[in-house]
């Protein structure tokens, strides 16, 4: 429990008080100068102190649901059509992120295949089912452009995601974190440019990158014109031998905040769940909650002092007017705004009124601000502030490059949630810290074994806290039981089929309804058959990789 002020800038109300006070011993006239004195004195402190509405209650630390935006960047190139993963590149790539957004269930996404350059095949949407099957017809003629440019086709998909962020926030519409997967064999023909990553890390965009392919590379199969299978050669005659190359989608996972995985299958579960988890601790945020509110006390105590100096005797009735008018203020001012209930917003703080602090370490690098985040974290949490510890902690985690800085960043999270209370996402920041690997193997195992006790420990409470739970439903369902039973009705069936309640439309909905699922179908049917058609102009003018 923490002392509050809701309104903070009442306070310079003690500026008058304390003028009126010296003026008051100044030119005192009257014997029983000390009881009014200290009477009217009290009652007008009492009054700026209600105007500063005090409170007692908690910080109480807050993370939006997991509702994040998927873009699904796919390579397309020739290349994954070797078969060093069965059965192909291609094919395990479809299969993988089939599987990956069906897991996932209701977030937004978006198909984004590539090879030289990249378009959005499908934009941002719901439906899930639709979105997998448009993946199932990946293959490489869905682009004449062939070769791999991936600093140029992450370069085009970030264009589109600011423009469709501005479009959002211009309508007013809900814009929520974003974040890119890309599945490939990391093979490009143009150098990977550093400034391209630092666009998605600056907007907070994370990309997570998925190996497809293994070291020791394959052939790519390719139709001979006269019919039959062949090989791929270039325009020497040598055969074309295409490899993973897991170094160049490692450095664009890692400069860009995300993270890289192999070609497994087993590896869905886990890219899903830092998926989630990264959407999860990215929006962090603290408010306090009231618990008990003493102004009313407050002004209570100045009426009675106020009535205490009418009785003791007559006074300036200067002080008595500005006293009552104290008293009445709130009554007259504005009404209250609930803070969780206004939207949110940008606010713009004007240059000259900047907080110098917050400009100076605006001014620094990435690396030199993680530091320092992670020090304050350090400083609020001896100082018992665990919501601003953990702001500190998270904010450190997200722009370090460094996975030793990043992994007790995200330790020293998890702690702090625990200590709150937050059990989930304290588990959450513990996996993240363990799945982060470092170049030290001597750190890592004395950090991971700290972690999993943290770990353990965590998930210990939360059992606890589901017994508890189960054990006081249990004791509600009893004695709900013992109820029917003394008023000798039979007890109800709480699984029992309930009675069917249809619903009437009237005919207006019913037109709306019919019109709403026509369009729906007659958009699917075109989007089919525009892809056929794509498919058909892409075969006929297909050239060589």
């Amino acid at each position: 429990m923490i002392m509050h002020f809701a309104q903070p800038w009442a306070f310079w109300g003690f500026l008058p008080v304390a003028l009126l006070a010296v003026l008051m011993i100044r030119y005192r006239k009257t014997p029983k100068f000390l009881l009014k004195f200290l009477c009217s004195i009290l009652a007008l402190t009492f009054c700026v102190l209600g105007l500063c509405r005090p409170q007692m209650g908690h910080v109480a630390t807050d993370t939006q649901g997991a509702r994040f935006q998927l873009f699904l960047a796919m390579d397309v190139s020739k290349s994954m059509l070797a078969t060093d993963v069965t059965p192909t590149r291609m094919d395990f790539s479809i299969a993988f992120a089939q599987k990956l957004i069906q897991q996932l269930g209701g977030v937004k996404v978006a198909l984004f295949p590539f090879a030289l350059d990249g378009f959005m095949q499908v934009p941002l949407t719901n439906d899930i089912s639709a979105a997998s099957d448009m993946i199932a017809s990946l293959n490489p003629n869905v682009t004449t452009n062939q070769g791999t440019d991936i600093s140029g086709s992450l370069s085009t998909l970030f264009k589109y995601i600011a423009r469709l962020e501005r479009a959002a926030k211009a309508n007013g519409a809900d814009w929520f974190p974003t974040q890119v997967v890309i599945l490939s064999d990391g093979e490009s023909q143009y150098p990977l440019r550093d400034e391209v990553t630092t666009l998605f890390r600056n907007a907070r965009i994370p990309i997570f990158t998925v190996g497809v392919g293994t070291a020791a590379g394959s052939t790519i199969p390719a139709e001979r014109r006269m019919g039959g299978r062949d090989v791929l050669k270039d325009r020497s005659g040598q055969v074309v031998r295409t490899q993973l190359h897991a170094e160049i989608l490692q450095r664009v996972s890692s400069q860009s905040g995300g993270d890289h995985f192999t070609a497994q299958f087993d590896e869905v579960a886990r890219l899903a769940k830092r998926l989630t988890q990264s959407a999860a601790i990215g929006k962090l945020s603290t408010s306090f909650k009231a618990d008990k509110e003493f102004f009313p006390l407050c002004f209570l105590l100045a009426l009675v002092l106020i009535a205490f100096e009418f009785a003791s005797g007559q006074w300036e009735y200067a002080i008595r007017g500005m006293a009552l008018f104290l008293l009445f203020a709130p009554a007259l001012g504005r009404a209250e705004i609930s803070i969780d209930k206004l939207p949110q917003a940008e606010v713009q703080v004007p240059q000259e009124t900047q907080d110098p602090k917050m400009a100076e370490l605006e001014a620094m690098d990435d690396e030199r601000r993680s530091i320092v985040e992670y020090n304050s974290g350090i400083d609020f949490t001896r100082q018992n502030n665990l919501a601003k510890a953990a702001e500190m902690y998270q904010e450190s985690a997200l722009l370090t490059q460094d996975t030793k800085l990043k992994k007790k960043a995200l330790y020293n999270l998890g702690n702090t949630f625990l200590k709150q209370g937050e059990l989930q996402q304290a588990v959450d920041a513990y996996q993240q810290a363990f799945d982060t690997s470092t170049k030290k193997k001597e750190f890592d195992t004395e950090a991971n074994q700290k972690i999993s006790d943290q770990l353990a420990l965590a998930y210990r409470l939360i059992e606890q806290q589901k017994k508890q739970k189960q054990s006081q439903e249990g004791d509600g369902k009893g004695n709900s039981q013992g109820d029917d039973d003394k008023n000798g009705s039979a007890p109800r069936d709480q699984k029992g089929p309930q009675k069917f309640r249809a619903q009437d439309f009237d005919s207006t909905q019913k037109q709306k309804i019919y019109d709403m699922v026509a369009s729906e179908e007659q958009e699917a049917l075109q989007r089919i058959q525009e892809q056929k058609n794509q498919n058909h102009v892409s075969k006929l003018n297909e050239k060589p990789w």
